[in-house]
């Protein structure tokens, strides 16, 4: 089926939309692609502490309320072993939201603070 308008091959590299030549400059220095270096890749260790416990806390929070809904979940049980409290309920999901949270945080915080010090350490300053 047409369109009526001239037919293009998608395949043809010289057919399409195409920039017009010296319209796009390019600059393929490895500053181009870095360009605050690396101290702009750096994490903020507070904020990536509390994305990640947000994230670990609301998961272990919704798990544990549908294994608790569906009547499954043995194997979160196990979970009980390290977070003292926990249990698949719906008192456990409340419980496991703020323990994971916590073990989130920590491991966020922990991760954040070592890519952080690998950064420093590959660029020469320590």
């Amino acid at each position: 089926m047409s369109d009526g308008g001239p037919s293009v091959n998608p395949c043809d590299p010289s057919a399409g939309m195409r920039l017009a030549p010296g319209r796009v400059k390019r600059d393929n220095s490895p500053e181009a692609y870095r360009p605050g270096g690396l101290e702009s890749m750096q994490l903020n260790p507070k904020r990536f502490a509390l994305a990640l416990g947000v994230l670990s806390g609301l998961t272990l929070f919704l798990v544990t309320l549908v294994a608790a809904w569906r009547g499954a979940g043995d194997h979160l049980a196990h979970l009980s072993i390290v977070y003292i409290g926990y249990e698949v309920s719906y008192l456990g999901s409340a419980i496991g939201l703020v323990y994971g949270f916590l073990s989130g945080a920590i491991a966020g915080f922990l991760f954040s603070v070592i890519y952080n010090g690998s950064l420093q350490r590959d660029s020469g300053k320590e």
